[in-house]
């Protein structure tokens, strides 16, 4: 019971105090604890490859057939757009997560994975370092077994363990005293679902377990492959009339963001969807990874509805 207690402050104190919570490293034994409870991915019908991006594993975040839910975001009335969404364990116990197509992996605070009996995988362990902030805490694959998105469920569910104590620092994306996100949703998670759409006048984060997407016609703008960036996900496009590859950052509170800005507003365009005239802030004052590449952030994003269909490898922008 005294667990308990303990993890549900840690997760909670954010909302109760509004204080800034002081990030602390796990302890070399505080690890060997929990890596105590190791085991082979194979026990979970997981297979792991190698790749140049770090681990893949194959078989992991299962989804149940012809499911469709709708979760409404959750930042409040000053963060209307933040797909910020509620998630549930078995227990009925609801937590935040934050949806981050510029994350490669899924990451969460400790407490959150002892909370859901999460069990680390390995050995070895399977150790990651966020690429797409600039973070510098590790962190190691771990699965829980169960999670539910409304009337959803995924299991066998693959999360990085941010080895610190608090709050998930650059991770969260923004500092938010009141409802600090404890779960950060990566394109390994969105690669379970058929699409994942990111209405954002609505405020609604759309998720299909089986059913593929078609947009209308009546209100699509836009229409482009996907691709992948060190785990991010990006379309081409174009940066003031040059090439690029462009990272679409769901969880960016920024219009552009550019490794070297220019003083003079830029124009972006992707496909037909086009920002003649756009202020780009620098990346390393947002403390963003990935400097090879512009993102477009939120503030440009939320003019629409973006969907994601990873399997058909499209994105779609559409009118509210």
């Amino acid at each position: 019971m005294m667990r308990a207690v303990v993890i549900g402050a840690v997760l909670t104190a954010g909302c109760r105090s509004g204080r800034v919570q002081q990030i602390r490293p796990m302890t070399a034994g505080e690890l060997r604890s929990v890596f105590s409870r190791a085991q082979d991915p194979r026990r979970f019908w997981i297979t792991v490859y190698g790749s140049e991006e770090g681990p893949f594993f194959a078989n992991a975040n299962r989804l149940h057939p012809e499911q469709l839910v709708a979760l409404p975001f959750l930042g409040g009335k000053n963060k209307k757009d933040w797909p910020l969404v509620e998630v549930q364990a078995t227990d009925k116990e609801t937590y935040l997560a934050l949806l981050d197509t510029s994350a490669r992996d899924c990451w969460a605070v400790p407490e959150f994975i002892l909370r859901l009996r999460g069990v680390p995988l390995g050995p070895p362990a399977y150790e990651s370092m966020p690429e797409h902030v600039l973070e510098p805490i590790r962190g190691y694959a771990c699965v829980i077994p169960t999670l539910r998105y409304d009337l959803m469920q995924m299991e066998n569910v693959v999360v990085n363990l941010r080895a610190a104590h608090g709050p998930l620092g650059y991770l969260a994306r923004r500092e938010d005293k009141k409802s600090p996100p404890v779960l950060i949703l990566g394109t390994s998670w969105i690669n379970a679902f058929a699409f994942v759409q990111v209405n954002y006048p609505e405020h609604l984060l759309f998720l299909s377990s089986t059913s593929t997407y078609s947009p209308s016609a009546d209100h699509l703008i836009a229409e482009l492959p996907l691709k992948v960036v060190r785990g991010a996900l990006a379309v081409e496009g174009l940066v003031d009339g040059e090439p690029r590859t462009v990272i679409l950052d769901t969880a960016g509170d920024f219009e552009v963001a550019m490794n070297e800005p220019p003083a003079e507003p830029v124009r972006v365009s992707l496909g037909d969807v086009v920002f003649p005239r756009v202020q780009a802030a620098a990346a390393r004052d947002c403390a963003l990874g990935l400097p090879d590449h512009p993102r477009v952030g939120i503030r440009l994003l939320s003019k629409y509805k973006v969907t994601i269909a990873p399997k058909a490898k499209r994105v779609y922008f559409e009118r509210p």
